[in-house]
């Protein structure tokens, strides 16, 4: 019989087939005798992707599994992960390969243009967020939201930055991961609890959201609303909540 951590483990290695996360070992670190910054594992992952940091230390190893639960919840849900990779570069414990020492996220684009686009996605945003606050309801906010991310709005899914939340809102080509970011901060900003839907469309995997109005939870998919599908063909596998 397979003991827990042999179970999480595979369960892990699903998840990572499911978003196509590409690990790759890392030898001879530049820098790494330097002192490791002390980190709080969920809080530190977040902060780095969210500020465009190059690497991660560990003060204290920590499990493999532990990391790479969390950093597919960050790479999959959170909104500004402009231009990162699905690729990240680890460092494993001498002592145990099951932990990790240092994590080295990789990224698609320049630097500098990362830091263009989240500008121009904040610009995007605060327009949006004018009207919104002009709106008397949550019901007339999240209908605004959605009018303004489906017009001109065209599917793509065959660009690299398809799923990110600068493709949904400023070139307006995007697929059901970006408009469904998009979606997410502008309620989150908006003061509307949001999250995510994950399941199926079609029998392919999809993303799209849930809302709560009037303390009712209420699923949106402005992905469907954009190209008129009929959610009859949408399967829900689960919520996901997020911060």
């Amino acid at each position: 019989m397979e003991n827990a951590l042999q179970l999480r483990k595979k369960r892990i290695n699903k998840l990572l087939l499911f978003f196509g996360l590409v690990l790759v070992c890392m030898t001879g670190c530049k820098n790494y005798d330097e002192e490791p910054e002390t980190c709080n594992l969920i809080a530190d992952i977040k902060d780095s992707i969210k500020n465009y940091k190059a690497e991660l230390k560990f003060k204290t190893p920590v499990m493999w599994t532990d990391f790479s639960e969390t950093y597919i919840q960050v790479y999959q849900f959170e909104p500004m992960t402009i231009g990162l990779a699905k690729d990240v570069s680890i460092k494993r414990d001498d002592q145990d390969n099951e932990f990790i020492e240092m994590v080295r996220f990789n990224y698609t684009i320049p630097m500098e243009e990362i830091i263009q686009q989240k500008n121009e996605v904040e610009i995007a945003c605060s327009h949006i967020i004018d009207g919104i606050n002009k709106c008397n309801s949550d019901q007339e906010k999240v209908d605004l939201i959605i009018e303004n991310l489906i017009s001109d709005f065209e599917y793509d899914d065959l660009q690299e930055d398809s799923n990110s939340i600068y493709s949904a809102l400023c070139k307006k080509q995007a697929n059901c991961q970006g408009i469904s970011k998009a979606f997410f901060l502008l309620c989150n900003r908006s003061g509307i609890k949001v999250g995510y839907c994950i399941g199926k469309l079609d029998g392919y995997p999809h993303m799209w959201n849930y809302v709560f109005i009037n303390d009712q939870k209420t699923q949106v998919d402005v992905l469907g609303k954009a190209l008129d599908i009929d959610e009859k063909n949408r399967v829900l596998d689960n919520y996901v909540e997020y911060e």
